[in-house]
């Protein structure tokens, strides 16, 4: 029964930093779901093809479908990412109310442990199903997003070729933003880290990639233009993550060989392909610790069986919460605390009229 026990903790420990690293993910995706919210809607009206003009109507109806899509995962979804780490934050403080009584109560009957264990168990099989809902949901988001992305490149493709366009110039500049894209990711996910040790706060700053000239106006590239800053990270760290927005914007300014139109929707598809990803990834993040709560609580089920089997097991069961206490789960607890702390406080500047890259200099005088 040993092995059980030792197996109780380190699925413990297990379940704590994945709740923490899907916690982490939430920040990523809601700086992605931000700059959707905030791209504004295509004007063709002023296009002398009328080819152009006919997709129009589409192309915003896709927009559209993105930003409401982006909407859903912000008040509905995110909260149950908040609400897990809420419910694992719970679930640790209530082991450490077990081990207070096994503390006050050395003599505990082995039928009393067993119902204490019992209650464990079916706290985290509450928290297992929830931890279930949200990846599936998150799957979900993960499939609107990446089929809009599609529909945007499609779109793209299609304006590309009315205006006689080259499709190896605009699969060049796909490339491209994907090359960018990813750099940034690595990034953020650096960041996220940093959201699991450091007491500091974060900065989600939404600006735009640029701008394009479409019907005669000028309309900002908000899609892919939410950035994530930690403070304590360091300035190098916020210095580079400017640079890689300013290439972007770069790479959308020098390409002269591509109607602004279509920069846009090539810029959305990007955008869009990629939130998918993160998405994708925070699904990925929700799995593992509804796997993890499941493998705990067929653990904590086993070792209550054992407990309710005979008195010599109590006193085995009581060392073995009482090392935990005294070492791995405050530990988590705190890991647990400081990301949801973080999360809650997490600050959102928006500015439709600036580059993200001049937001995050901006930011690095408090966030450095």
């Amino acid at each position: 029964m040993t092995t059980a026990i030792q197996e109780s903790i380190t699925l413990q420990q297990q379940v704590g930093n994945a709740a923490v690293q899907q916690g982490g993910m939430t920040a990523i995706v809601q700086s992605y779901a931000l700059s959707v919210t905030q791209q504004a809607r295509l004007n063709l009206s002023g296009s002398d093809n009328s080819q152009v003009r006919a997709y129009a109507a589409g192309i915003n109806t896709e927009l559209g479908k993105a930003a409401n899509t982006a909407t859903t995962y912000l008040n509905n979804v995110q909260p149950q990412s908040m609400a897990l780490l809420a419910e694992t934050r719970a679930y640790f403080a209530l082991q450490g109310a077990f081990v207070n009584i096994l503390q006050l109560q050395q003599g505990l009957p082995p039928n009393q442990a067993a119902q204490l264990l019992s209650a464990l168990r079916d706290e985290v099989g509450k928290i297992r199903d929830k931890a279930q809902q949200y990846a599936t949901t998150m799957q979900n988001m993960r499939g609107s997003f990446e089929d809009s992305g599609r529909e945007f490149a499609s779109y793209a493709a299609k304006l590309h070729s009315v205006v006689g366009g080259d499709q190896g110039i605009l699969k060049q500049l796909d490339d491209q933003l994907q090359q960018v894209n990813a750099q940034i990711n690595a990034n953020s996910h650096r960041a996220v880290n940093g959201l699991a040790i450091l007491g500091g706060l974060a900065l989600i700053a939404v600006g735009v990639l640029g701008a394009v000239f479409t019907g005669g106006l000028s309309l900002g590239l908000a899609i892919g233009g939410g950035a994530l800053l930690v403070k304590g990270m360091g300035r190098t760290n916020g210095q580079a993550l400017a640079q890689l927005y300013n290439q972007k914007s770069e790479l959308l300014k020098k390409q002269q060989r591509i109607r602004d139109e279509v920069k846009l929707l090539q810029t959305c598809q990007a955008g869009l392909i990629d939130l998918g990803k993160q998405a994708g990834q925070a699904a990925a993040a929700a799995q593992n610790v509804a796997n993890g709560w499941n493998s705990l609580k067929a653990s904590l089920e086993s070792v209550a069986n054992f407990v309710g089997s005979g008195s010599q097991a109590t006193g085995i069961v009581r060392q073995f919460y009482l090392d935990a206490a005294l070492g791995r789960r405050d530990e988590i607890l705190n890991k647990v605390t400081i990301m949801e702390n973080n999360l809650t406080s997490t600050q959102v500047l928006t500015n439709p009229s600036t580059t993200t890259g001049s937001m995050i200099q901006a930011g690095l005088v408090q966030y450095a």
